[in-house]
């Protein structure tokens, strides 16, 4: 596994120094930062750890501005740090951006965080003592009881070694935790930090990896901040200096892509894998107040929203008055621009004229998202994404807040981040807790739900039409999805429940009530053969006091696809299916029939012949072509056996 390391606290407090005598590198580039000995944007190098247990390991560092005025490039440079070197100087002890930066550590969850002593040289020992107590109380209250404290000093090389050692054991320590959760591969996403072009090569762009691995070749997507997507494919990769095939999780890394110039790449944009990461312009998110901020948030705050390496504007729509310090919950962040993010995603909340830390959070769901209640849902979903950090139990609520809606593959890939959900939905659907069908799946609850729903119509459809063997599916499952539909017919289908054919559904309980009006019609339907009768014709047979209920019966009929029309005629369509055996004989064998012959098989003149002929051209029976018919896809001719051997 790869880790990356950050620096933080307050300016001039040897941050910059303190990396420069572990590594022998130098992350002040600019020549700004060179004359002021002032770190102004996140500066890069890489260390190599001693083997305490677990092997020895490279690991990235990155060193981040100390100074006030360069929060948003500090914020910048900690996204995605695994262990943060929370550092101060002997003779200063912890001051303001000791406490800003801390304040960004533990809203961002950075996983581990080291306390280090600078400038052991600068004091006396017992004034050293003096500011290990005064750190150890500032760690122990920002929850941190359990992080080390290692004195240094960069000028004399002092503590070096043991501060080598203790990065090692908390690498460690993540590799073992993380060595517990899913194995499932993630997609690929990288933060952009830098582009810069270079003769012979062209756009590259750095940054440090989020999730996922990337390989030279890679079709990615590049997502700017305003919603802007574009493909791109990386050309080749580069990490601590040295070409590499592959760029893995906690790496630093330079990308070198095709398909983007220089110009086009925006700060805060991100690389990922296709298809993975949508841009949102509102998002319903879990928002907290920073338990030492100055003050609380009200409705509508105007804030700056830091997520990776993306600044934007966001209008805070909180679902209450106000949050005081310390207090958390649900809220929509309403954006200047659109947001790439995925559920679960962190990001960090500065005031606009202070420009201080005021709070962070989690981003939940996309506000347009087809199938979201925010109020009641988002308490469960920040439990899951905070608490149990399981797949499983996400992939559970988000069935649970999508409700018979149910959940596309696609759009699950993107909410649990995962490149293959199959074999969690194996698991599932095995252990009954979901329905999987195609492309897309529900909760079990919620698919026999609907299932029971559709049950109740398809009765109540029989009800009103007693007298129908089946009635029209287009009568049922509205209030349903079509994914859901038609997945709860096919099971009912396939459990025995109902039969479907033709358009048609028939519950089995279902018993077909005759009545004399319904016989009648029959009646007078087969004694005319192939001379149908038009709908008045087959009133005509019917009593005049039952002649409405006949329109209505027969209205029914062909409502339901049970009866069907030829021309101005009307027959059954089982009748008409029938008739298929009788159009073969018209053909006698040859490969085309006229009117006449087909009339001559049907016993009928041409009155009759022509709308046949009509109807079984229309359902794919024949063919018309000129005056004649071919057989259509339904009635193919049938080849000649062939003559036994001699």
């Amino acid at each position: 596994m790869h880790f990356l390391i950050g620096t933080s606290g307050h300016v001039d407090h040897g941050k910059t120094a303190l990396i420069r005598a572990l590594t022998g590198i130098e992350t002040d580039r600019l020549r700004e930062e060179k004359e002021r000995g002032l770190s102004i944007v996140p500066g890069f190098a890489f260390l190599d750890l001693p083997d305490i247990g677990h092997g020895a390991r490279r690991v990235g560092i990155v060193d981040v501005p100390g100074h006030e005025r360069f929060l948003k490039n500090t914020l910048t440079g900690l996204s995605g740090v695994d262990v943060a070197l929370l550092v101060v100087a002997a003779d200063e002890g912890v001051s303001v951006q000791t406490r800003e930066h801390a304040r960004a550590l533990k809203l961002g969850r950075v996983p581990q965080v080291l306390g280090v002593l600078s400038k052991r040289d600068a004091v006396e020992d017992e004034f050293l003592e003096l500011a290990r107590a005064d750190l150890r109380e500032f760690l122990d209250a920002s929850g941190w009881a359990q992080s080390p404290i290692v004195a240094v000093s960069a000028r004399q090389e002092l503590g070096l070694e043991e501060l080598k050692a203790h990065i090692a054991r908390a690498c460690d320590d993540l590799e073992e935790q993380r060595s517990h959760q899913s194995k499932s591969e993630k997609p690929f996403r990288i933060s952009i930090d830098r582009a810069f072009s270079i003769a012979g090569r062209g756009t590259i762009v750095t940054g440090s990896v989020a999730q996922g691995r990337v390989e030279a070749e890679d079709p990615l997507e590049m997502l700017l901040p305003g919603g802007q997507v574009s493909r791109v494919r990386v050309r080749s990769l580069e990490s601590h200096g040295q070409e590499v095939q592959v760029l893995e999780r906690g790496q630093r890394g330079a990308l070198n892509l095709a398909g983007v110039g220089v110009d086009e790449v925006l700060s805060g944009a991100i690389l990922s894998t296709p298809g993975f990461l949508l841009p949102g312009a509102s998002w319903v998110a879990w928002v907290e107040v920073a338990d030492d901020a100055a003050r609380g948030l009200k409705r509508n705050s105007v804030l700056r929203l830091h997520a990776g390496t993306a600044e934007v504007g966001a209008h805070l729509n909180l679902f209450q008055n106000e949050m005081q310090p310390g207090q958390s919950g649900v809220a929509r962040l309403r954006l200047d621009k659109p947001l790439a993010g995925a559920i679960g995603d962190r990001f960090i909340l500065r005031e606009v004229s202070s420009e201080h830390i005021v709070g962070g959070g989690l981003l939940l769901n996309p506000e347009d998202s087809r199938t979201w209640n925010p109020v009641s849902k988002a308490f469960v979903l920040r439990q899951v994404l905070e608490l149990e950090r399981s797949p499983e139990s996400l992939l559970i609520v988000l069935l649970r807040s999508a409700e018979r809606a149910g959940l596309r593959l696609d759009d699950l890939r993107r909410a649990l981040q995962l490149l293959d959900v199959e074999p969690l939905l194996q698991v599932l659907e095995a252990s009954g807790q979901i329905i999987w069908r195609g492309s897309h799946l529900w909760r079990r609850e919620d698919f026999e739900a609907a299932g029971q729903v559709l049950g109740l119509q398809l009765q109540e459809a029989h009800a009103r039409h007693p007298s129908l063997e089946a009635v029209p599916l287009s009568e049922l499952g509205h209030d349903a999805s079509p994914e859901l539909r038609s997945a709860v017919l096919e099971e009912g289908a396939r459990r025995g429940a109902w039969s479907i054919e033709n358009s048609l559904i028939r519950h089995a309980s279902h018993q077909v009530q005759r009545d004399e009006v319904r016989e009648a019609l029959e009646h007078a339907d087969a004694e005319a053969h192939w001379k149908l009768l038009s709908p008045e014709e087959l009133i005509l047979a019917v009593e005049p006091s039952r002649r409405e209920r006949a329109r209505s019966i027969l209205s029914a009929w062909l409502r339901s696809g049970e009866w069907t029309r030829v021309g101005s005629f009307v027959t059954s369509r089982a009748r008409m299916e029938a008739g298929a055996a009788t159009l073969e004989e018209a053909f006698g064998g040859a490969s085309t029939c006229s009117v006449g012959a087909a009339g001559a098989a049907f016993g009928v003149s041409r009155k009759w012949a022509l709308p046949l002929l009509e109807w079984f051209d229309k359902n794919g029976w024949t063919r018309r072509e000129g005056e004649s018919r071919v057989r259509g896809p339904r009635l193919q001719l049938k080849a000649p056996a062939e003559a036994p051997d001699e």
